[in-house]
């Protein structure tokens, strides 16, 4: 789980990056990178109810980025939130 938990950061990690660009431009985007940072605090601690938590944050961000699908920046960003719902469903989690 470790392993996940690690990769599961990197994916986050990746998806700051995309959006970091436009947090002053993009009300939505500042909102995501405060529940990316809020995600990255529940899994340090990966209990079953943080990670549920997690994946709820998730879910929020993913409904805002959303609103930008077919701007580059957003389709790369959603590629990430797909790959880490694989990862929660894959563990019960979705």
């Amino acid at each position: 789980m470790n392993s996940e938990i690690a990769k599961a950061l990197e994916y986050i990690t990746a998806i700051e990056q995309i959006i970091k660009p436009y947090e002053y431009e993009v009300p939505e985007a500042s909102h995501c990178l405060k529940d990316l940072r809020a995600i990255k605090e529940l899994l340090k601690n990966p209990t079953w109810d943080n990670i549920a938590q997690a994946v709820e944050k998730l879910k929020t961000i993913e409904t805002r980025i959303n609103y930008y699908r077919g701007y580059e920046a957003a389709e790369e960003a959603l590629i990430y939130i797909n790959k880490l719902k694989n990862m929660a469903r894959n563990h019960g989690f979705l």
